[in-house]
């Protein structure tokens, strides 16, 4: 299951929340719900392999419970061999079986070997604990516990790697309490996992957005042979309403400031963490670079589907689809985006009169506009690597956006001082690319 599909985002995802926060008063029946949800969420692709992740989990944990007389040292050695080899298995058998069979001059007939999803996180995660616990450095955990932190939905299949200690402690707290730095925060504790947690809901989210981009300008890979029972062409486009639906979750969902509106009093409850160790770099702010880090997410997007790659493809596949069929163009892309990104202009009630704290335009949306109105400069004028169709898009939307900007500036609207400053300046920007466009053009 992936996180932009409707399956998750439709059935899985509520369903599961409403069964975690209706058995929030047990830690037991949380812990429990949770494991369950992901090993329906794991079995998903292929219910066989279920087996194996919870055998994976059963013999680790078994190993770190053996009795404390056992030397330790060769229950953690045994236990890293032992995973090394069930990875190796899966990843590399078929491979050195065909190697020392092309050596000796034979046939290779492949295994038949089906790679398992995220196998590489959830053993490396928990050799990461054997180690750990060979060190001395991490406690013998309850099964629930355990087996929660390996196989916990969000990072089972796409990663990043959890350390034990960074979300075990926080199965233990009620999800009810008010807050999230509340939630995660226990009395005498400072506030450094509030951060943590924080950039850990926002990394997973915006990963999940991030998967749900590539459906724009993307193609099904198939394998299949001449022959095959129901073969298909080795490429088929994404299709058109899939295309749409993915750009209207990136609009809604990323490319706004409606779901980054969080309270302003957790922002005061980010705290860094002052521990210097080796493999951490300083922090030259301890306060929370809110703009700089969401910020950082809306550009990956855009980045992501303006790329050369993705405009080449998305402008090569209304060429591999017939005529009459609905097809995603590079210009519904581009024309789009700017009316999303830039949906205040033209929009702002006269009526109304803006501040400085309560702009026409958040700080955040004047942000993405600068950026996305960089992007669409420079292929206006360069191209980019895009092909010459998305230039010429370019300049006809930087030219219909300055029109509208200038409206906006010479109507009644109450501008607050931000709001001006940035679109009369976002104006004279675009004036001054088309201009060098047309300078460029020139015979």
């Amino acid at each position: 299951m992936l996180f932009h599909t409707q399956a998750f985002l439709l059935a899985f995802l509520p369903l599961t929340l409403a069964a975690y926060y209706a058995l929030a008063g047990s830690a037991a029946w949380r812990r429990w719900t949770m494991i369950a949800a992901s090993l329906v969420f794991y079995g998903y692709w292929d219910w066989r392999l279920i087996p194996l992740l919870v055998g994976s989990v059963v013999a680790n944990w078994l190993l770190s419970m053996l009795p404390p007389r056992l030397p330790l040292r060769a229950v953690v050695v045994l236990g890293v061999a032992a995973n090394l080899l069930l990875l190796g298995v899966f990843k590399y058998v078929d491979f050195a079986a065909a190697s020392v069979e092309a050596l000796l001059g034979l046939r290779h007939d492949p295994f038949g070997i089906v790679l398992p999803l995220g196998i590489s996180f959830f053993t490396f995660q928990q050799i990461s604990y054997l180690v750990d616990l060979g060190r001395g450095e991490a406690p013998r955990y309850r099964f629930a516990d355990y087996a929660l932190w390996v196989v916990l939905f969000p990072h089972l299949i796409a990663g990043p790697i959890i350390r034990h200690h960074e979300i075990i402690e926080q199965f233990k707290l009620e999800p009810r309490r008010p807050g999230l730095a509340e939630r995660v925060t226990e009395n005498g504790e400072g506030y450094q996992k509030a951060r943590q947690a924080f950039g850990v809901l926002l990394g997973n989210y915006g990963t999940s957005m991030f998967m749900a981009s590539r459906n724009i300008g993307g193609l099904y890979v198939n394998r299949d042979h001449k022959g095959d029972p129901g073969a298909r062409a080795p490429f088929v486009v994404v299709p058109a309403d899939k295309q749409r639906e993915a750009l209207a979750l990136l609009e809604e969902y990323v490319l706004s400031d409606k779901p980054f509106q969080f309270p302003p009093e957790l922002y005061n409850h980010l705290a860094a963490s002052r521990w210097n160790h080796w493999g951490v770099n300083d922090v030259p702010r301890i306060d929370y670079k809110i703009h700089e880090v969401i910020s950082m997410w809306q550009e990956r997007m855009l980045s992501q589907v303006l790329s050369s790659l993705t405009l080449t493809r998305l402008h090569d596949s209304e060429l591999k689809i017939s005529a009459d069929q609905d097809a995603f163009t590079t210009a519904e892309l581009l024309e789009r985006l700017t009316k999303s990104i830039f949906s205040e202009v033209g929009a702002v009630n006269p009526e109304v009169q803006f501040t400085n704290r309560k702009p026409a335009i958040s700080s955040l949306r004047r942000n993405l506009q600068r950026n996305y109105l960089q992007r669409m400069a420079q292929m206006a004028m360069t191209g980019s690597g895009a092909p010459d169709d998305c230039q010429t898009i370019a300049f006809a939307e930087l030219s219909a956006l300055e029109t509208r900007i200038n409206d906006l500036l010479k109507g009644p609207a109450k501008l607050d001082s931000y709001t001006r400053a940035h679109l009369t300046e976002s104006s004279s920007r675009i004036h001054k690319v088309l201009d060098a466009r047309l300078t460029l053009a020139a015979p």
